[in-house]
């Protein structure tokens, strides 16, 4: 049984999720709805892997990680960010974070590609435990490795190749194995030179710094990100891990890399980039969208729903509903926002202001109803409870489907101490689960 420690400050989710895990992949999930709270549990718990999200109210995600690897802690953690994060993602796997997963995926598909990162991670931190290793049981070891890994012997000789890396570089194990000469650097740079497997057998800090950025050094093991790699006609990124083996006498028997194409998430990541500086420097929004709400709601809803900028969006919507008060999509966005960034009482009339011009708009009420459980929380109010249930059980009624409206409305009978329903709620939503796994 996995021992999972789930971080996130959103309680619906955190319970869909301990369903989920709990329900399909022979997991214990243990909720913590901050990392000041995850700390304590760590203290006290042993876990098998940590999901945190970023954004949460007292120390963000990446901060957790990086506290956690200076602390020497390292147990697998996989960061879940929302769109527009893809820079954070890929600064969490150059911090020591073993994968990242975007939110906002169909929940079905999500939970179970997270399934399937857990028990990745798992298989790769037994691995690793595994090393040190005697020399006949090493190929095995690395087979069982579920990324892109090979390894080398002190001479330089590939001694392994696993199937992941044969997938990535389409060179298959019969056609590497046993070969020198730097051979392994060909289908990656087209060229025979030392790459960053070589580098943790002998560092040179001058070739890592020209062939290499973002380096990190974690114990004996090397994390970088290779410049200027060209494979099938096209540019890629890769990220890379490189360590040392040894056998359990401590000679030194070769080293080991794993490889991971981070293509898509460094592109995603610099479209963000090339969107902040134009918008900084050419003046489009004076230029462009200051006589046109429509234009400004459509960047607004850009903003947070594509780049996560809550902030920025604020402004344009508005800027929106400067023009038209009637605009039920600026309210709902700029609702959104507010409670985004934790500004729940400012949040709540914005909601009400939408639903009163559009009743019918399910995610509205939700997010209402979101809105209402965190103030009541804060507060301690059980009226905030009631008009919460009142709100969900609205979506309920127009979606009876929503696994979040009912297990926020499971949260908030519990609240009220009012077991019977809650635990009523919480069925539902499990047997939901249930009917639409078809995984």
């Amino acid at each position: 049984m996995i021992s999972v420690l789930f971080v996130d400050d959103d309680p619906a989710l955190l319970e869909i999720s301990r369903l989920f895990l709990e329900r399909y992949g022979q997991m214990t999930v243990t909720p913590a709805r901050s990392v000041s709270e995850a700390f304590k549990l760590i203290k006290n718990n042993s876990f098998d892997v940590i999901i945190t999200d970023f954004e949460m109210p007292d120390i963000d995600g990446l901060v957790f990680l990086k506290t956690l690897r200076a602390q020497g802690n390292r147990v697998p953690l996989i960061l879940f960010t929302g769109k527009g994060r893809e820079r954070i993602a890929m600064e969490a796997l150059n911090s020591g974070a073993d994968f990242y997963l975007i939110k906002g995926e169909h929940p079905k598909f999500q939970f179970a590609e997270l399934m399937e990162m857990i028990h990745q991670a798992v298989k790769r931190s037994q691995v690793e435990e595994a090393l040190p290793v005697h020399p006949h049981r090493l190929a095995e070891v690395i087979h069982h490795i579920p990324e892109a890994t090979f390894a080398i012997d002190t001479r330089g000789t590939v001694i392994s190749w696993n199937e992941a890396m044969e997938t990535l570089t389409g060179v298959k194990a019969a056609d590497i194995l046993n070969k020198g000469q730097y051979e392994y650097a060909l289908p990656f740079y087209g060229e025979r030179r030392p790459v960053l497997i070589n580098l943790a057998l002998q560092n040179d800090d001058a070739f890592l710094s020209s062939h290499y950025k973002n380096i990190r050094k974690d114990g004996d093991s090397y994390i970088a990100e290779a410049k200027q790699v060209f494979m099938n006609g096209r540019e890629v990124f890769l990220w890379a891990k490189a360590s040392r083996i040894t056998d359990p006498d401590g000679n030194l028997l070769g080293a080991i890399e794993s490889i991971r194409d981070v293509t898509e998430i460094k592109k995603s990541a610099s479209q963000q980039e090339e969107i902040t500086k134009k918008d900084q420097s050419s003046g489009l929004v004076s230029r462009f969208l200051g006589t046109v709400q429509g234009a400004w709601y459509t960047k607004g809803v850009d903003l947070y729903a594509r780049q996560g900028r809550y902030e920025e969006a604020l402004e344009y919507f508005d800027r929106t509903i400067e023009m038209k008060n009637d605009h039920a999509g600026a309210w709902k966005g700029k609702g959104i926002c507010l409670k985004e960034l934790g500004r729940f009482e400012e949040a709540l009339p914005c909601f009400a202001r939408a639903i009163e011009l559009a009743p019918n708009d399910a995610e509205c009420h939700y997010f209402r109803g979101e809105t209402m459980e965190k103030i009541g929380k804060i507060r301690g109010d059980t009226r905030c409870f009631e008009g919460a249930i009142r709100s969900f059980e609205r979506v309920i009624q127009m979606d009876p489907d929503n696994l979040k409206a009912w297990n926020y409305c499971g949260l908030c009978y519990k609240a009220l101490g009012k077991t019977d329903e809650a635990r009523r709620c919480f069925d539902h939503a499990g047997k939901l689960v249930n009917e639409n796994n078809d995984i």
